[in-house]
């Protein structure tokens, strides 16, 4: 058999065959590896009259880049209990304008106990509390953690749908849900090798009622599945849509907005020992 013809059918038996969808995000405790994670975020709001005349306006943008290298101490049942983040970049930019944020260039070590979070730094200087605040948020508040639970639970081959709760869909937030309006579903679309490990490419999209708006998003995984390997790429897009009722000095307006926000993440191959 020519290698080509080989290879092509190689690649077709690939694509059919079922598999387990849970990358990995985090390395081995005495591990670690390259995080880069990117988030942008629009928020637009209108506020109108009884007759609906725009009477102001307002729009925010801003944006957090976050590259480092993580490392795992500590793992219980393979969830990092102890571990640091050594930044090399850190900033934000809000309306165009790009500052550090107060851990860039700096090793901040995390112990996760009792569910919360708890940051210091690794250099001995001092960490003002609303500065470890503000770490553990950014530490904690991956999308991938409300994502991959979304992941069917057995394996799925390339084309298969299944279906979400919408009320799984929608944890994180806090607005009240329809469930009967709302609706979430993934889809498998690729399994494919790249350097001898198991990638699988694989959306989750979803239409969420709450009050006084809607909330739709669609997330994009393309990562490795072989349980070994971290590396990975992973994309949100979200947008947030709805009105409120408010009063001013006895008139009654409107108030309208819509949050847009795409979130990415790269991670790289774990290292060390």
């Amino acid at each position: 058999m020519r290698p080509a013809v080989a290879l092509l059918l190689f690649a077709a038996a690939a694509s059919g065959q079922a598999v387990p969808l849970k990358p990995r995000t985090a390395p081995d405790a005495g591990k670690s590896v390259l995080v880069r994670q990117e988030s942008r975020q629009e928020v637009d709001t209108r506020v109108r009259d009884a007759a609906g005349k725009e009477l102001r306006r307002r729009l925010v943008s801003t944006s957090e880049v976050a590259e480092y290298t993580l490392a795992v101490q500590e793992a219980r049942g393979g969830v990092p209990v102890k571990f640091s983040h050594a930044y090399t970049r850190a900033d934000e930019t809000r309306d165009g304008r790009r500052a550090p944020l107060p851990w860039q260039g700096r090793k901040i070590l995390f112990a996760l106990a009792a569910g919360k979070l708890k940051a210091e730094a690794a250099d001995g200087k001092a960490f003002p509390p609303v500065e470890a605040s503000a770490v553990e948020k950014a530490a904690s508040s991956r999308f991938l953690d409300t994502l991959l639970p979304l992941l069917p639970g057995k394996d799925v081959s390339a084309g298969d749908e299944w279906e979400i709760a919408p009320s799984k869909a929608a944890i994180g937030l806090t607005l009240p849900l329809d469930e009967k309006a709302s609706k979430a579903s993934g889809k498998l679309l690729k399994v494919y090798d790249k350097e001898g490990v198991r990638f699988a490419i694989a959306e989750v999209q979803a239409s969420l009622a709450v009050e006084g708006g809607k909330v739709e998003y669609k997330a994009r995984i393309d990562a490795a599945v072989d349980g070994k390997s971290t590396r990975g790429s992973y994309r949100l897009d979200l947008t947030l849509t709805g009105t409120r009722e408010a009063d001013e000095k006895g008139r009654k307006l409107t108030v309208g907005g819509t949050t847009r926000r795409t979130v990415t993440l790269d991670v790289g191959e774990q290292a060390g020992k």
